[in-house]
Order: structure tokens, then sequence, then C-alpha cells
């Protein structure tokens, strides 16, 4: 979609929410394009993004708990 500063200042409210169905906007300033709109992604739970997740486990490699040896070192 196109629209122009103008249409944009009075529009706002319908041309946000094309952009939040997932379209783009392409904003006109006297005559030139000079601005887009568009949605943006964001993962939807950052704390189970793959890369988050390997980066994780290669800064904090697991290691074996021995639950029991814990116990009877307590005691």
């Amino acid at each position: 979609m196109r629209t122009t500063v103008l249409d944009l200042a009075h529009d706002a409210q319908e041309i946000i929410a094309r952009v939040g169905s997932g379209e783009t906007v392409l904003v006109d300033r006297d005559g030139l394009p000079f601005a887009e709109i568009r949605p943006v992604e964001v993962p939807t739970n950052p704390f189970r993004d793959p890369e988050r997740i390997a980066l994780l486990a290669r800064l904090f490699p697991p290691t074996p708990l021995d639950s029991g040896r814990i116990l009877e070192e307590d005691r």
C-alpha cells in the first residue's frame, strides 16, 4: 500500500491496523517515497529461541549431578 504523509496523519489508525495484519505501507512526501512502515518479526517466546538455547548450552555446558553424593557430603 502507498499513502501520503497527509493521509497518514488523517488515517493513522486504519494504516496501523493494516500494518498489524502484515501489510507494508510506503509513505510518500512531495510525490517521492521516503518512509516504509512494516511489521517486525518478534519471537513469540524469546526463551525458546534456538540460537539463544545453543549459545547458553555452549556457555554453560550441562554437568552430571549426583544427588546421592551431595546428600552424603552434607551429613
